[in-house]
């Protein structure tokens, strides 16, 4: 239940901020579609965006977590606090220097990572421009990552979900005040205000629970512990980074391609991002402090027992979203962006990446899972290693398949190389930790493939049957599909898988009651 819990007040924040996330992709759609100016800036927001999922984000979360949990329960919060300390020096001081030389060297820097570009020179001198403002954004996003590292720890979940929702409103507000604007310039400004906003409200969080980085007293020293952070850092980066590093190779292979490539994946991107946000990162999220608690404490079979639990929920969740996303993407792009500057070519080339992207989506869950119960065991070499080898991987199908499937088969390219980082990692479980591959109960993956199966059979024939509906109004049918979808998909798993249904029940009908029992 508590895994419940924590993956569902991540979920519902993730799910508002990605709402907001449309709102602003709506915006940023209509008035600037997939010409130069979103190429631009899209290319330029990969780079501290990518940074701060990679530094502020990834590797923070996964090798600052398990130590700062290790402390708190052998040592006490004051030495947790102290090395929280050490941790936030370092760490700023590491991006400072990044984000001044990439800052310096932002018109090379742009090139390595969108080479086409040197053929577009107006591109690319906006790109350079847009990523000079947005890398202080990066410092922020450091900042803001130990507070919510410590919040989460803590079980305080809701700060570190709704931070990214102060980005998506800045965006908003600058395209409302500034919409008459020729470039993104207002955007680039908007990222890197929200970051000082976000900062701000996790702070406030921090000092609200009593959990401030000084905590007490001045705390033991803590060498060995910054000392390992540092050994699990930078391979937890790169481990943990993964999918933002595939995407900077996706974006440096559609910098080569006609205007509007880059935006086609982009858009696409922000819709599979949607369910991968929602579970696959929340999973993630929920259970690396809880892995981390469990096994300092001496509690594997726990942590073995949440780790098929976060299996059966992600596999429950994802299957159906990866389903929706292939059967839905020309209804989703159309009824959503098609205004303005959003062709309905666009709609369609963006249509078509997304239903590649989407083919990884069930990969993702047993990534991030896997990912987590690796970092909860301070074993960072494992994610590394399946990370360099999903990113060869990647670029060698790019070359494969970008001649013939343009920038769809980029997209493409992504999703297989997700696939083998999944397997990989569900092999490694097996060997180190003796974990079987289907020790979470096949029936379990199982049920919601019979389960989205007839979901798009379903789909299939209403589309069919309302062609009409489908050409001309988009939204209307978009809603249509998505309730009779949704709805034949829980009735079959429920069908297929009435224990879920029951433990659900159960454990909402005890909450109530403990809520009953409160309020008395």
């Amino acid at each position: 239940m508590l895994l419940f819990k924590r993956v569902f007040t991540v979920s519902f924040f993730t799910l508002i901020s990605r709402i907001l996330g449309f709102v602003r992709d709506i915006m940023i759609a209509h008035h600037f579609g997939t010409g130069p100016v979103a190429d631009a800036f899209f290319a330029a927001f990969k780079l501290p965006n990518v940074f701060r999922r990679m530094f502020a984000e990834g590797a923070m979360q996964s090798a600052f977590i398990p130590l700062y949990a290790g402390l708190l329960t052998k040592e006490g919060e004051d030495n947790a606090a102290a090395f929280s300390r050490r941790v936030l020096f370092y760490l700023s001081l590491t991006l400072l220097v990044v984000t001044v030389l990439v800052t310096g060297f932002a018109r090379e820097v742009t090139l390595i990572l969108a080479p086409g570009f040197d053929q577009k020179p107006e591109v690319w001198s906006m790109a350079t421009t847009y990523t000079q403002i947005m890398m202080p954004y990066l410092i922020f996003m450091a900042w803001l990552s130990i507070f919510t590292g410590v919040l989460n720890t803590h079980g305080y979940f809701r700060y570190g979900a709704i931070a990214p929702i102060f980005l998506n409103l800045a965006f908003v507000l600058a395209l409302l005040l500034f919409p008459q604007h020729p470039d993104a310039m207002m955007m680039a400004w908007a990222v890197t205000l929200s970051g000082v906003v976000q900062l701000v409200y996790a702070l406030w969080g921090m000092q609200r629970h009593g959990h401030g980085l000084w905590g007490r007293g001045a705390g033991r020293p803590c060498g060995d512990s910054l000392r390992r952070f540092l050994r699990l850092f930078w391979p937890a980066a790169l481990g943990a980074g993964v999918y933002q590093i595939n995407i900077l190779v996706d974006m440096m292979f559609a910098s080569t391609l006609p205007d509007g490539a880059i935006s086609y994946l982009y858009y696409a991107d922000r819709f599979h991002q949607l369910p991968l946000g929602i579970v696959a990162v929340a999973l993630s999220t929920a259970l690396l402090p809880m892995f981390s608690s469990l096994l300092k404490a001496d509690r594997y079979d726990e942590a073995i027992t949440l780790q098929h639990e976060g299996f059966r929920l992600g596999f429950a969740l994802m299957i159906p979203a990866a389903a929706a996303l292939v059967g839905l993407a020309d209804l989703i792009m159309r009824g959503t962006l098609k205004h303005g500057e959003f062709t309905n070519e666009a709609a369609l080339a963006s249509a078509r990446a997304l239903q590649m992207y989407a083919l990884a989506l069930p990969a993702y869950a047993v990534i991030k899972i896997m990912s987590a119960a690796c970092f909860a065991r301070e074993n960072t070499k494992t994610p590394v290693y399946v990370a360099l080898m999903g990113i060869v991987l990647n670029v060698i199908l790019c070359f494969a398949l970008i001649d013939t499937l343009h920038h769809a088969g980029i997209a493409l390219a992504t999703a297989l190389s997700t696939w083998v980082q999944a397997f990989a990692f569900m092999q490694v479980g097996k060997r180190q930790y003796n974990l079987p591959v289907w020790g979470f109960g096949l029936r379990y993956l199982m049920a919601p493939l019979a389960a989205s199966a007839l979901m798009l059979g379903v789909l299939y024939g209403v589309r069919l049957g309302l062609p009409a509906l489908a050409l001309a109004h988009p939204v209307t049918m978009l809603l249509v599909c998505t309730a009779v979808g949704g709805g034949v998909y829980a009735v079959t798993y429920s069908v297929l898988c009435p224990d879920v249904v029951r433990s659900l029940k159960k454990r909402l009908q005890e909450r109530k009651e403990r809520k009953r029992l409160a309020a008395s």
